[in-house]
């Protein structure tokens, strides 16, 4: 594909595979089986760490090596130098030529636990039919002329005539970011339609509570009222009590929060952490729904008759 495409920088291919990865008596279960052309040295955001990457004429003769990632290192060469060790996958045995830099986990997922083999073996190993994806390098002011030289390529070579439609995928940065935000705006959604139910029933919780207190409390009202207190004095103490207990839930919830983020953090992969604004806005829409919720119980407290009020049990 490289000569009809010449605002491509570098052009390189690979395919995957999950399988096992053995080295005398240990073994390593799921590896990431990569099958890459000698090129993606140049296209790879990763880096050999220790080692060298493969050379195009081992590609092309089909030389049994092997990059390898920091988890197969630590799992099967634990305490020695695994350059010119050998990896046995299948009934193969492939000579570590380099160890990748380490990348760590991402949601939770290794993204050490993998070997990297030329391409022609992988093709070899996986059948030629295997799913291969052509990684493509160039600069920001060729952008979208590689693009649409790309695609002319792959079009032509899959001999789609006139208005047949692609039977492949053209993939970049900003179709990652864009799906992510696609999924980002769904998860948002789901998230505002849960948290209102849940504010709604909290709402409901937080009134009935409030009616059975001004049930309850009938005859201090009445007792309030008896030596001067106001409508508007009744209504205020129990505005700021449903207030007040909202407050207390909102405080509740966000160190839970806090702690649950900080758990996560600490004892899994995952990047967890709560923003202050966010808490801070919790506690406000806490007391908001209080305020709300508050209005009809205290309304009722309020407007009862002094005289029945001291007469209740």
């Amino acid at each position: 594909m490289a000569e009809g495409c010449s605002a491509c920088d570098e052009v390189g291919a690979s395919a995957s595979a999950s399988v096992r990865a053995r080295s005398g008596d240990k073994e390593q279960q799921d590896v990431n089986l990569y099958g890459e052309s000698a090129s993606m040295a140049d296209i790879d955001s990763r880096t050999v760490e220790a080692g060298r990457y493969f050379t195009t004429s081992e590609a092309e003769h089909k030389a049994n090596v092997c990059l390898i990632g920091d988890t197969i290192v630590r799992e099967l060469f634990l305490g020695m130098d695994p350059i010119g060790k050998t990896v046995r996958i299948g009934s193969d045995e492939f000579l570590v030529m380099g160890v990748m830099e380490k990348v760590g986990s991402v949601l939770g997922q290794d993204q050490d636990n993998f070997v990297i083999i030329p391409l022609s073996v992988f093709l070899r190993l996986q059948g030629e039919h295997s799913s291969i994806t052509i990684n493509v390098k160039t600069s920001a002011r060729n952008f979208e002329m590689a693009q649409d030289q790309a695609r002319l390529v792959l079009r032509s070579r899959r001999h789609l005539m006139g208005n047949m439609e692609d039977d492949c995928f053209i993939c970049t940065k900003e179709s990652y970011m864009s799906l992510w935000r696609s999924i980002s705006s769904a998860f948002f959604g789901v998230f505002i339609m849960v948290s209102a139910i849940s504010v709604i029933i909290g709402g409901i919780v937080i009134m009935n509570v409030m009616l059975v207190s001004v049930t309850l409390r009938r005859r201090e009202i009445g007792v309030r009222r008896a030596v001067g207190a106001t409508k508007q004095d009744i209504l205020r103490q129990f505005m700021v009590e449903s207030v007040m207990q909202c407050i207390a839930g909102g405080f509740a919830g966000v160190t839970l929060g806090f702690l649950v983020a900080l758990a996560l953090r600490t004892y899994t992969p995952f990047p967890a952490s709560v923003q202050t604004w966010v808490a801070v806005l919790g506690v406000i829409l806490s007391s908001a729904v209080g305020l709300f919720f508050g209005i009809y119980p205290a309304f009722r407290a309020s407007q009862l008759d002094p005289v029945i009020a001291l007469r209740s049990d």
